[in-house]
């Protein structure tokens, strides 16, 4: 009576076996079809003796091609700005299996991913860090897998006022103070009249020396521009009103960045008619 029952158990267990290995092989085929994973999902409640039955079904987008396309970066991309956030639109003109906009900063893992707008057009924020930032710009999908086709982007953040001295500006070279202890991104000035002679009070062609190191996009001395020859070396006369006695000049610089430097330069005459040195080695 007892091994009856056991081999009786026993066929019913290996039925068992077979339904299961059966439903498993039936749930793989659906895995497979069209890329997709689909997701049963069953839920019922009881409230105030109201029942709801929901089934739905989830699809999951499994697509394994790589993105493709065309694209562009509409906005303008300044050489270099003194904010570290900017924001650079991207528009897709073609695509396909493309989801985002994916940004990688300095060749490094990704550094943000956006979704694609419909109108074609994605604005990608980013932030940068002192000196050159590179960016590039791919699109990409929800697979990983990262296309060929890319477009850069290089800005260099400076938010470094220039220095700027009136002493020791040689008219012949440039000297070792210039590049003494400058910061990243800092620019170099080094501006002051030299010798002159002529009336005490009235508008002189006074001479400027000096050089410059970095980029700079305008130096004025008392208003007036100053263009540094393409050596870098600054020799020019510039018109500026003499008074007997005590001068003031205002020195301004400013950097591609928009960074903006400010001194003076005082310069003393005190006996009409005798030739003016002023701070020149």
């Amino acid at each position: 009576m007892n091994k009856t029952i056991l081999f009786i158990g026993g066929i019913a267990i290996l039925f068992i076996g077979v339904a299961i290995g059966l439903i498993a092989s039936k749930n793989n085929e659906n895995l497979n079809d069209n890329n997709a994973v689909v997701l049963n999902t069953n839920y019922s409640s009881t409230e105030n003796t109201n029942k709801t039955n929901v089934n739905k079904n989830i699809n999951i987008n499994t697509e394994s091609a790589a993105p493709s396309g065309t694209f562009e970066i509409v906005s303008e991309i300044p050489s270099s700005i003194s904010r570290n956030k900017i924001i650079l639109d991207i528009q897709v003109t073609s695509s396909e299996n493309a989801r985002t906009i994916d940004a990688y900063k300095n060749g490094s893992d990704i550094l943000s991913s956006m979704l694609l707008e419909e109108d074609g057009v994605t604005s990608v924020p980013l932030t940068l860090t002192p000196g050159l930032n590179t960016f590039y710009f791919k699109l990409g999908n929800l697979t990983g897998i990262v296309p060929e086709f890319y477009r850069t982007a290089e800005i260099n953040y400076d938010n470094v006022p220039p220095r700027i001295e009136t002493i020791a500006c040689s008219k012949t070279g440039l000297t070792s103070t210039q590049f003494k202890n400058l910061k990243l991104n800092e620019e170099y000035l080094c501006i002051s009249t030299g010798q002159y002679s002529g009336p005490t009070v009235g508008v002189a062609q006074a001479p400027l020396y000096g050089s410059i190191t970095g980029n700079f996009e305008k130096i004025t001395y008392d208003g007036k521009n100053v263009n540094p020859e393409p050596d870098g070396f600054i020799n020019q006369r510039v018109p500026i009103y003499m008074n007997s006695g005590t001068n003031i000049f205002e020195i301004i610089a400013i950097d591609k960045a928009g960074n903006q430097a400010k001194t003076r330069e005082t310069v003393e005459w005190e006996k009409e008619g005798d030739p003016i040195d002023l701070n020149i080695e």
